[in-house]
């Protein structure tokens, strides 16, 4: 069995996700009559006429033959929500709906990478959650993501003008695409012609310390700041952590915070 998100169910089961909002306590489970005589009593804004009904139908029909399912799909797309504007599933579960689960509770197995294309959902069943069923689940996700909009130099420096926005599958990139505004100080690490899709391996933030140099080291607290001087021991962009050398025998880790300029860690 397999339930798709951008299939009639998922489009269907968007609008009936809220039972509340339906007043409808209760999903007949006579089929067709009382079912019928359920559907007849829906009213929802801008959905109406025969092929709607038949396609309530079918919705209340499959999520009464597989509420497992219906369950995990509702699920996928409530926790993949923030990775796109839309999340396509796929869930291979051959044999879940004569799988006895009571008190189903999905959630994503360790590790999971939604934005390769597969996960794995893990279902705890039962109040005491004894038994824990592991079903594979393909995932696309529809999004905006960055590609470069001129060709670009290697080396060169990149500001807003340079790139623009396309829509398309995240999970074409195995989750390397750039789905956010450039950092200041974004640099090429390659020749990229117009319309290539940005990843991350295309890019670099700027250094902005580089390897010997004398820089400040900042340590804060409460009412206070000291500052040292110091030997960055390594390059680094905004925001990374370095070591540097206070003297022969004293060495401190801290994160750039501008150029020339490192606050330590505590």
């Amino acid at each position: 069995m397999h339930f798709s998100a951008n299939s009639p169910l998922d489009y269907l089961a968007r609008d009936l996700q809220s039972l509340s909002s339906l007043k409808v306590s209760k999903l007949p489970t006579m089929f067709p009559r009382a079912l019928l005589s359920w559907v007849r009593s829906i009213t929802v804004p801008g959905r109406t006429g025969p092929a709607w009904l038949i396609a309530v139908m079918w919705v209340v029909s499959a999520v009464a033959q597989e509420p497992l399912l219906i369950q995990l799909g509702m699920f996928l797309q409530s926790e993949l929500a923030h990775l796109g504007e839309e999340i396509h599933t796929d869930i291979s579960a051959p044999a879940a709906h004569s799988l006895p689960c009571d008190a189903a509770s999905p959630f994503l197995a360790p590790g999971a990478k939604p934005l390769s294309g597969r996960v794995i959902l893990g279902v705890r069943c039962g109040a005491s959650a004894g038994q824990v069923l592991y079903l594979p689940a393909q995932v696309r996700i529809t999004g905006r993501y960055l590609v470069a909009a001129r060709d670009i130099a290697a080396g060169e420096r990149l500001s807003d003008s340079d790139v623009r926005w396309e829509r398309g599958d995240l999970t074409a990139f195995n989750g390397n695409a750039i789905t956010a505004k450039l950092a200041s100080g974004t640099v090429a690490r390659q020749r990229l012609t117009s319309g290539t899709p940005l990843q991350a391996r295309h890019l670099r933030t700027e250094a902005l310390i580089q390897r010997g140099e004398q820089v400040t080291v900042e340590s804060r607290g409460r009412g206070f700041m000291v500052t040292r001087q110091g030997e960055a021991l390594a390059a680094g962009a905004l925001g990374e952590e370095i070591a540097v050398r206070l003297d022969r025998h004293r060495q401190v880790k801290g994160r750039v915070s501008g150029r020339g300029r490192v606050a330590a860690l505590p």
